[in-house]
């Protein structure tokens, strides 16, 4: 019983650190000249749910989770609530739908999105 108290207490104190770590930041997505609000907690920027319409992606939600379809993919991630919204990891999301992203510097959060082009017309 001891071991798992220590290892609840201990995920306690890493989970309300994590928490403590939320703020607000801005995603940069120019392809669709869109700057929208979400939240950075470590390096992961979520984004949500209710904004994922001004990027042109559209979600369906089960349980926790959610299906994403965006820029021609389809995929699942896992939905988080960050300041009583819920949202999905963008970075995550980005990476499965072939893009790229990453914090400007300065201490800014400020979260610039990139993706390789595939077609010119």
């Amino acid at each position: 019983m001891k071991k798992f108290t220590v290892t609840l207490a201990l995920w306690m104190a890493l989970t309300v650190a994590a928490f403590a770590q939320v703020r607000s930041a801005t995603l940069n997505y120019t392809h669709h000249e869109a700057a929208v609000g979400g939240f950075r907690v470590g390096e992961e920027f979520f984004l949500p749910l209710s904004k994922l319409t001004d990027l042109g992606w559209t979600a369906s939600t089960s349980g926790i989770g959610a299906r994403i379809s965006a820029e021609g993919s389809t995929f699942n991630v896992p939905i988080r609530v960050c300041n009583g919204q819920s949202c999905i990891p963008f970075r995550e999301a980005l990476q499965k739908s072939g893009g790229d992203s990453s914090w400007m510097p300065g201490g800014f959060d400020q979260l610039e999105v990139s993706s390789p082009i595939y077609e010119i017309k």
